[in-house]
This record gives C-alpha cells, structure tokens and sequence, in this order.
C-alpha cells in the first residue's frame, strides 16, 4: 500500500471528511504506514468512490486510489477537510427549498447494494473473546474484513455474546455465512443481518400527488414496500421502507415536492392518534378515532347549551318507562276508536 510517510506522527493519525462542503466533517483513521482505505470511508459514506480536495487554483482535485488505497497528494494529508465523491448518477442534496427541479437530489437506492457488503451477524460469541481475536479468526480462516466488533455492556465494558463483521469481499461474506465455526470450543453462528421496516408519514403533499410521484422521490433512500394515499386526497400518505437504516436516512434529510416542503416523520402506530400535518390532516386509517363509534346521529349544534338534537357522543338515547306507558296507552285509546 501507499504510504503517507512526510508529517505523520502518532498525534496525526486521522484524516478530516465531509459528505459536503457545508456539512460537519468526521475524522477517519489512518492505517499503520499512514494511508487512507476507501473502505474505511465507506463505513460512514457508503456511496463514496474517492474524497477531494480544493487546490490553491481554486478547483477541485481528485485524491488517486489504487486497489482500495486512497493515495495522499505529494505534500501529505495535511490538515485540511477533505470532500466525499460519489458517482456521476449520484447528486449531492440541497435543503434549499427554491431549487429548481432539475437540481432535485438523489442517493443511490440502498436496496440496490449487495447484502453481503453490508455487516454479518455473529453470534453465540464466548464472552471472553475479544473484537481483536474474532477479527483474527476471520482473517485466518476466510479473508481480509472491514469492520469487526463485539458488543459491549454500556455499563460493565462486558462482551455481550453477538457482534458484527464485515468483509471487503462479497465472496469472502458468502464463504463465511455458510461455514461452520468453532471458537474456544463454542460453535459460533454467522447470519446476515435482519432488515426491519420503517414506516413513515408523509405530510404537506402538493395537491395531486400520486403513488408513482411518491415513489420516484423516495426510491432513492431505499427499496419501498408500500405507499398509501388516503382517499379523498388531504395531501398526506404513508411510506413503508423495508429497512430501518433507509427510513431514518430519509428522515434525516429535506424533501421538496413540486415547490412544496414536506413533512416527514416515523409513523408510530402506539399511539392513538397520528402525526397531523400543515393541511389540517388528523387521524386517518390506521389510528384510532376518539370518537365513539356508538353515536352516529344526525350532526347539530355541539354546545353546551344542548341543542336540539344534541347528544354527546357517550349518551345513548333511549325510552325511558313513563315514556314506553304512555305510547302505549295512546295505542290503546286508538284501537278502541276504530274498533267501535
């Protein structure tokens, strides 16, 4: 690998990246002999190809990477923020809402990345086995990983008895996932990771909207398991992501539909009542509805006074005994008229 030997010490051993110019940057670790890994910038940016750089002409210029080994420029890392690079289908996102339509931001669909790229479950770990021997473990016996780690009890620092790997090569994951595997006399079992969907609130839709607007806006952020718009149309909907990760990604970002800025939050079903968004949209199907079911008379005046025809919704109308006697005494009178 490539080494960044001029300016390195042991207190300048990360590297400072931004998704973005106006976003915070984070600091990646550097390797032993000072390079940088793409996959090392993947874990927190999985779409990144390469980082940038501005020069002193002003322009941007491109870090080299080889064989997953992003190459510092010929002056070192130094201590600048260096910019994440996507593909060319992939567009930065901008919060602005006046943005014309043709700057409208896209990510690449999370759906679309290879399972085994993502992080393997492992479990049923010997609780005295560290992050660094189960990484050893898997290097040894199946091939080079990009992330490795037990977890721990916040509390005691202790193994909880699962982590997580991940390796730098699907076929490697693939080996993994369908060995076997022994560890200090414990079979130890390694599963891909369950994805749990998310649904989402949809509010201040613009009027109009439809499920295949819906669905190319948010396609994007992940694989879409469902889309409901309530009819009649009252400019929200529900959004279901098949995946967590992807629902809180989206939530975390800003969305513009047709020059409307829409509201979206996590659908929390727990409650009785819904997220309520900007065009007066309140409980709708799927929640629960305060009123009582049991009342479906005619609408009038809802005071306090009582109006006529007035009846709160946990009062049933009913006859009462003087009432039920004198119909009857009236039916009785009546017969007796006509039978005469």
């Amino acid at each position: 690998m490539a080494s960044d030997t001029k300016n390195f010490d042991a207190d300048d051993d990360f590297i400072k990246i931004a998704e973005s110019e106006d976003t915070e940057f984070m600091e990646f670790p550097k390797e032993e002999d000072g390079s940088l890994l793409l996959t090392t910038v993947q874990t927190q940016f999985p779409n990144a190809i390469g980082i940038k750089y501005k020069g002193s002409s002003g322009a941007y210029r491109a870090i080299r990477e080889a064989d997953n080994v992003l190459v510092a420029p010929k002056g070192g890392w130094e201590d600048i923020v260096y910019i994440v690079t996507v593909s060319g289908t992939i567009r930065k996102r901008k919060t602005s809402v006046t943005e014309d339509a043709e700057s409208t931001p896209l990510k690449q669909p999370k759906s679309s990345v290879d399972p085994f790229e993502k992080d393997l479950a492992v479990i049923s770990i010997p609780f005295k086995l560290k992050s660094e021997e189960l990484k050893e473990y898997f290097e040894n016996n199946y091939g080079e990983t990009a992330f490795c780690e037990i977890k721990t009890d916040r509390s005691t620092g202790k193994s909880r008895g699962f982590g997580f790997v991940r390796f730098k090569d699907a076929e490697t994951a693939k080996e993994a996932l369908e060995g076997e595997h022994y560890i200090m006399g414990r079979r130890v079992e390694v599963k891909l990771k369950k994805e749990k969907p998310m649904k989402l609130f949809i509010g201040r839709l613009p009027n109009g909207a439809t499920n295949e607007d819906i669905d190319k806006h948010f396609s994007p952020y992940g694989e879409i398991k469902d889309i409901f718009i309530p009819q009649p149309f009252r400019n929200f909907a529900f959004l279901t992501f098949g995946s967590t990760e992807d629902g809180r990604a989206c939530i975390r970002e800003n969305h513009e539909m047709n020059g409307s800025r829409l509201n979206v939050m996590e659908r929390n079903q727990d409650k009785n009542e819904g997220p309520r968004d900007d065009h007066g949209g309140g409980n709708r199907q799927g929640y629960n509805d305060r009123r009582n079911d049991r009342y479906s008379g005619p609408s009038h005046s809802m005071s306090h006074g009582g109006g006529v025809g007035y009846a709160p919704p946990s009062f049933q109308p009913q006859q009462l005994p003087m009432q039920n006697n004198m119909a009857d005494e009236l039916k009785s009178m009546l017969f007796q008229l006509l039978t005469k």
